[in-house]
C-alpha cells in the first residue's frame, strides 16, 4: 500500500530537488572555471617561455653590441690622448 504524500513532504521534496539542481549547476560552473584557469595557466607558461627567450636574445645582442663598441670607444679615446713618448718618434 502506498502512502499519500502530505503537502509538507511534497514541498520538502521540491526543495531538495531544487537544491540538487543548484548543486549540479554550481559543479558545472566550477568545472568550467577550472578549465578556464587551466587554459590561462598554459597560456601564461607559454608567454613566460616566449618572453624568456626574447630576453635571452636581447641580452645576447646587447653583449655583442658592447663587445663591438668597446674597442672602437677605446680607440677613439686613445686617439684623443696620444702617448707622451709619441712625439719622440716624429721625424719633422
Amino acid at each position: 500500500m502506498s502512502k499519500a504524500l502530505t503537502k509538507e513532504e511534497i514541498s520538502l521534496n521540491a526543495h531538495v530537488e531544487e537544491l540538487r539542481e543548484r548543486m549540479r549547476m554550481l559543479q558545472s560552473d566550477r568545472t568550467a572555471n577550472i578549465d578556464i584557469l587551466e587554459a590561462n595557466k598554459t597560456a601564461n607558461k607559454d608567454e613566460i617561455k616566449r618572453l624568456r627567450g626574447e630576453n635571452k636574445d636581447f641580452r645576447h645582442k646587447l653583449a655583442q653590441l658592447q663587445r663591438v663598441r668597446r674597442p672602437s670607444l677605446v680607440m677613439l679615446w686613445l686617439c684623443q690622448f696620444p702617448h707622451e713618448g709619441a712625439h719622440d718618434y716624429d721625424t719633422h
